[in-house]
C-alpha cells in the first residue's frame, strides 16, 4: 500500500461518509493522483504529523498541505568519527605539561 492509499484509508476510518462523499462522482484514481502530486514535496514525517493532527472535520487538500507545513523540523546530526591518533597526541601533550608542572625529582 502506498502513502496516498494509506492516507485515504485513514481519512475514511476517521471521517467515514463525510470523507468518502467528497469524492462521489469523481474518479478516485484521479483524486488520489492529485493528492499525490500536491503532497510530493512533503516528507513522510510531515504527512504523518498532519495525520496525527486531524481536525474534527475532514480537511481539503489545501488545508492538509498547511497541516503538513506545521510539522516540526527534523534535525539530523552527523556523528563525528573517532580519531585515536588525535586523542593520543593530546594525551601525550597533556602528560608532558603535567610532568613539567609537577616534576617528580
Amino acid at each position: 500500500m502506498n502513502l496516498i492509499d494509506a492516507l485515504f484509508n485513514k481519512m475514511t476510518v476517521v471521517y467515514g461518509n463525510e470523507w468518502t462523499k467528497k469524492w462521489e462522482g469523481m474518479p478516485l484514481v484521479e483524486t488520489k493522483g492529485a493528492w499525490a502530486a500536491e503532497l510530493s514535496g512533503f516528507s513522510v514525517d510531515q504527512i504523518k504529523h498532519a495525520l496525527d493532527m486531524l481536525p474534527e472535520r475532514p480537511p481539503n487538500l489545501i488545508q492538509f498541505k498547511n497541516m503538513c507545513r506545521q510539522s516540526p523540523p527534523k534535525y539530523e546530526y552527523q556523528q563525528l568519527g573517532y580519531r585515536p591518533h588525535v586523542n593520543e597526541e593530546k594525551r601525550a601533550k597533556l602528560m608532558e605539561a603535567l610532568g613539567e608542572a609537577h616534576p617528580h625529582t
